[in-house]
């Protein structure tokens, strides 16, 4: 009987043992994909020196009235981009006198020299570094001269643009 039980345990380890070696298994992948769309955003807002200008001397009609930090630009964008502006009219509307668009000049916010705005496009920053609320400011400068304006209140809109820059990669195939 001994016998028996000690045939019958060494074949049950033998038999456990062979299991233990023999799973069966299976495996499948799943393929997983990102869609990437290159998105800018932005938006203005009159800056901390304001947008607007009054004038009520001589001396600043003659000089212009400077408006440092008029005009803040926040952008967000998944690529390096331009900032540009340009006016949608080439004069001032709501007064008598046709005032030019170029009597408005900007430039960036402590930088470079100030140009007269028009109804082309005028690039202020340049590759500018993607990221999420970019904050970028321009100073203004209104230089409407002595040029007999009728006195009033103008108003004339400056469209903000921004537009990412995408480096062309070119691969080559090289045979091994």
């Amino acid at each position: 009987m001994k016998k028996i039980f000690t045939v019958l345990g060494t074949c049950f380890l033998i038999a456990s043992a062979n299991n233990a070696h023999a799973q069966t298994q299976a495996s499948d992948d799943q393929i997983s994909n990102m869609n990437l769309v290159d998105v800018i955003t932005i938006s203005v807002a009159p800056g901390a020196g304001g947008a607007d200008a009054t004038f009520d001397q001589v001396s600043e009609y003659v000089n212009g009235i400077e408006n440092l930090l008029a005009v803040q630009a926040t952008v967000s964008s998944t690529q390096n981009f331009d900032l540009n502006v340009q006016t949608t009219t080439a004069d001032f509307t709501g007064g008598v006198s046709v005032i030019p668009s170029t009597v408005l000049m900007a430039k960036p916010a402590g930088a470079g020299s100030y140009v007269g705005l028009s109804t082309t496009s005028l690039n202020l920053y340049t590759n500018q570094s993607y990221g999420d609320n970019v904050s970028l400011a321009m100073d203004y400068k209104f230089v409407p001269g002595l040029s007999g304006y009728v006195a009033g209140t103008y108003s004339i809109t400056a469209t903000y643009t921004a537009v990412q820059q995408w480096e062309l990669l070119i691969f080559e195939k090289v045979g091994l």
